[in-house]
């Protein structure tokens, strides 16, 4: 069960092109093409994300749902690419709930910006990228130390990077039909 800390990281996504650049960008050997953080919203585990559109939050249910959507490859109507979806859960070994509470006020600035799966890789824009909003709170929340580059430029491979040197586990791990 996701609880509050929680980092989600997220494999073989439906929308290939974007995962090539990004793969590219970060020299990944895996296809990790998603992040995203759970926090406390009101007593109750939600996930924070920038997604497309706009970054957003989503209860751990809804996000179910959202990640079923994206192993059936239907949340964009594209047919299927042969490869399943998988998802992990990092858990930190313990965050304060003063650390929560000031991750979950770094993630609730971004809520409603707008997406930007590649152009945030290659100029500093306005718009924010997954790994860019879990590097953000991650950092807030003093889960993993300064980031050594700007937010702009964190990959998803940076983020599990920076999880295995901080110590964190994997606690769950599921590959999707």
């Amino acid at each position: 069960m996701m609880q509050p800390g929680d980092v989600i990281l997220i494999y073989n996504m439906p929308y290939p092109i974007g995962n090539w650049v990004i793969d590219w960008v970060s020299c990944a050997t895996e296809r990790l093409g998603h992040c995203a953080t759970v926090l406390d919203d009101g007593g109750m585990p939600t996930v924070y994300e920038a997604a497309i559109p706009v970054a957003r939050k989503l209860t751990v249910l809804g996000y179910a749902v959202q990640l079923a959507l994206w192993a059936g490859d239907r949340a964009w109507g594209r047919r299927r690419t042969g490869m399943r979806l998988r998802y992990q859960v990092w858990r930190p070994p313990a965050v304060t709930g003063a650390e929560l509470e000031a991750m979950r006020g770094e993630a609730e600035k971004w809520l409603g910006v707008e997406y930007s799966m590649i152009w945030n890789y290659l100029t500093d824009s306005p718009k924010i990228h997954c790994s860019e909003m879990a590097g953000r709170v991650l950092e807030t929340g003093l889960i993993v130390p300064k980031w050594s580059k700007p937010h702009s430029k964190i990959t998803p491979m940076d983020v599990r990077n920076v999880l295995e040197a901080a110590g964190l586990n994997v606690v769950e791990e599921v590959t999707l039909p």
